[in-house]
């Protein structure tokens, strides 16, 4: 099976680079929680990602389409499908990828912080955030976008 970390057609993401990272996770304000990396990768077939030991930030997966799936710590192996999402914890050995057959659309975010495990939701099971009229569900895209639009014009 192919296996790609990034580089889909249709995907969008960001980053800060370094030297800004560090000025603005120190920042009073931002210091509790903020967001580093964040991306939308639309029907990614072969998306895959491995980190034997673990990261040093949160990471949000939502599935927004089809399927995919996580394993944490070489533990079993669970599917995220369409409307369900997870927070992986840091220092955790961590892989994920889409599903073969119907592969995902994900948005995810990398984030930080001292508030940053407060977020990480256990047990850790995938969650629904399934459409309704109080799910806010496109108030939430939206703010990705907007999160976007400001990350664009030079952080």
């Amino acid at each position: 099976m192919a296996r790609i970390k990034e580089g889909f057609k249709g995907e969008r993401m960001l980053s800060l680079p370094q030297d800004i990272l560090h000025k603005y996770s120190q920042h009073p304000l931002v210091k509790p929680l903020f967001i580093f990396i964040f991306g939308f990768f639309p029907k990614v077939k072969y998306h895959y990602v491995q980190k034997d030991q673990g990261v040093d930030y949160c990471l949000l997966l939502y599935c927004v389409a089809g399927k995919g799936w996580y394993e944490m710590d070489n533990h079993e192996r669970v599917t995220i499908e369409t409307n369900q999402f997870i927070i992986l914890p840091p220092h955790v050995p961590y892989r994920f990828g889409a599903d073969e057959e119907n592969p995902w659309s994900i948005y995810w975010i990398h984030f930080g912080g001292k508030l940053a495990n407060d977020f990480v939701i256990h047990p850790l099971k995938p969650r629904f955030i399934l459409p309704d009229k109080t799910s806010r569900l496109q108030d939430r895209l939206d703010l990705f976008e907007e999160i976007y639009a400001n990350f664009s014009m030079a952080y």
